[in-house]
């Protein structure tokens, strides 16, 4: 079974280029422009939606249910993307520019996620608690080479 966090960035990257091209790639039309966006879709899905070991999600047959299409275009289409970022600048632009889109939107959603958990937590904390939390993460690894900001940050909240 897939995670419905994953179909969310399925349904949000298809929403996305929906938005951003008018073209919905789940129709079954051949012109140009639609296959190319199903090209670029085809391989967001299968290559760049992954978990957090790095695995990929979508099997090519889910991929193309999703579409209303077989297993064979989403193969099919994954290759010629490949091949055409390689050697079409136009596609190449285009592909970046939707993949960096959609990475855009996504990433906007979990920073409003975490806002949000972080005020949940904030507002049900007690102020000791809030102190340790505070604490642990001054202490983590990953934030010793910024931890100078953070400190920073923490005095002004403090004015």
């Amino acid at each position: 079974m897939i995670d419905k966090i994953y179909l969310d960035k399925l349904d949000s990257a298809y929403m996305t280029i929906l938005d951003m091209t008018k073209i919905d790639i789940k129709e079954k039309r051949r012109e140009k422009a639609r296959m190319d966006i199903l090209k670029i879709f085809c391989h967001y899905a299968r290559n760049l939606i992954k978990n957090i070991h790095g695995d990929r999600i979508f099997t090519l047959d889910f991929i193309g249910k999703y579409l209303n299409r077989d297993h064979a275009t989403v193969l099919w289409s994954i290759k010629k993307h490949e091949e055409f970022v390689l050697v079409n600048s136009d596609y190449r632009l285009l592909s970046e520019g939707i993949i960096a889109r959609i990475k855009t939107i996504e990433k906007e959603k979990v920073v409003r996620i975490n806002k949000r958990k972080l005020a949940f937590l904030n507002e049900r904390g007690t102020e000791d608690l809030r102190g340790e939390w505070i604490d642990l993460i001054l202490e983590h690894e990953s934030h010793r080479k910024n931890i100078h900001l953070i400190r920073k940050l923490l005095e002004t909240a403090n004015e």
